[in-house]
Order: C-alpha cells, then structure tokens, then sequence
C-alpha cells in the first residue's frame, strides 16, 4: 500500500522564517530551522535532521513551546526519511500530544501532526497504533475546511489499516473516504485513495466494484496528464 501524506508544512512559520532574515541572524533557533528546511529540500535529511536537532537544543529552555514542537516534528519528518522509525515516531509522539497542549486537541496542527504519525506506525508495521493516530487526526481535522483532502486520505489510510487487521469498520471508512473524494479537486493522492479502496474491494472478492474503481482511478489519472 502507498502511504500517503500530504503534509501542510507549517506554513505559518515559513512565512515567519521568509520575512525575518534579519532576526534570524540574530536567533540561533530560527538559522538552524531555516537551513534544516534548505537542506531537506536538497535531499540531504541526514544534515538537516542536524539542524533540526540543532533547533530542539536551541529551545531546551522552553520544553512546552510551539516553537519547541515545529522542530520535533520538523525532526521526525527527516528521521522518516532516514528510515529511522522509532526516532520518528518518538518525535511526533511528542511533537503531537505537545500541540494539544499549546493549540488545543482539535487544532489543525495535532490533525496534521497525528496524520503523519499514522503513516510512520504503518511503515513499522504497527497497524493497529496507525489507526489510533489516523483516528487521533480524524478527529482534530474533522470541522477544517483547510483540511478536507487529507480527511479523505486518513479515512482511506484507516480503512486499510482496518482491512489488514480483519476489524469491522473498513469499509464503513473507505466509503467516507470517497465521499469526500467526489467533492475535491482531483489529483494523483486522491486517485491513489480510490485504487486503495478496490484493492480493498478485490481481497473481500467484489471484483466488479474493485475494476469500477480501478476504472475511475485510471480516469483521474488520465484527466490530469491532459
């Protein structure tokens, strides 16, 4: 299965790090973000988890601080990256529970934080962890309207998770998925999320509803190459 994140990176703060060139000269915290984002977008995540853990040092005064939360989970992102799991997973473990407490438990930041904590217990083959975070991110992200497409990919990344364990409620979250899928503007994630759902559909032996899928996924695809 293809794990899917789409990720908002905290665009507030990179709005923050563009327009504050000089302040950051001055704080150390905001020169090792800045580089850390320079250098993962070179693919070189080995050096920019440095400067993220740079970052986190910077602000070992302030624990509980956003600020503090930014870096872990800017952290974990590259510890992923890395293939370094537990080290992931220990960053957004504290970088989500972190949000709740700065932000609030429904705050766009732990919906999103506790989505891509889902997506890294699947890669270490813990599913039923993945569905308690897909569920912890359904929940925050539920009423955000800047968060409609990566509800649909938690929902179809929960009915997976589900579907592999052999729990009820699969399919209930699949449908959900494309409910909300009908309603967005189509691109190659969400069109990933429909073939998800027929191989689903195949496994449990509807054959004809997984080709129809397979069928409309192939149509998206095909309208956006146009």
């Amino acid at each position: 299965m293809k794990i899917k994140t789409k990720s908002v990176l905290l665009a507030a703060l990179l709005t923050v790090l563009a327009n504050t060139q000089v302040y950051a000269a001055q704080d150390e915290y905001l020169t090792h973000m800045l580089a850390g984002q320079e250098a993962s977008k070179t693919g070189n995540y080995a050096e920019a988890a440095k400067l993220y853990q740079a970052a986190v040092d910077d602000r070992a005064s302030q624990p509980k601080s956003y600020e503090m939360m930014v870096a872990k989970e800017c952290l974990g992102r590259q510890f992923k990256r890395l293939r370094k799991f537990k080290e992931a997973e220990e960053m957004f473990v504290q970088a989500t529970d972190g949000y709740a407490a700065c932000k609030g438990p429904k705050s766009l930041d732990v919906a999103l934080s506790a989505g891509f904590l889902g997506s890294i217990y699947m890669l270490d083959g813990k599913a039923a962890d993945a569905i308690v975070a897909s569920d912890r991110a359904i929940a925050a992200g539920q009423d955000k309207q800047e968060a409609q497409t990566e509800l649909a990919h938690w929902y179809c990344f929960r009915g997976t998770c589900l579907g592999a364990l052999k729990r009820s409620g699969a399919e209930e979250s699949f449908k959900r998925s494309m409910e909300l899928v009908e309603k967005l503007p189509p691109d190659e994630l969400l069109a990933a999320d429909i073939s998800d759902y027929a191989a689903y559909l195949e496994r449990n032996g509807d054959k004809a509803a997984a080709e129809k899928m397979n069928a409309k996924a192939k149509a998206i695809l095909a309208k956006i190459k146009k």
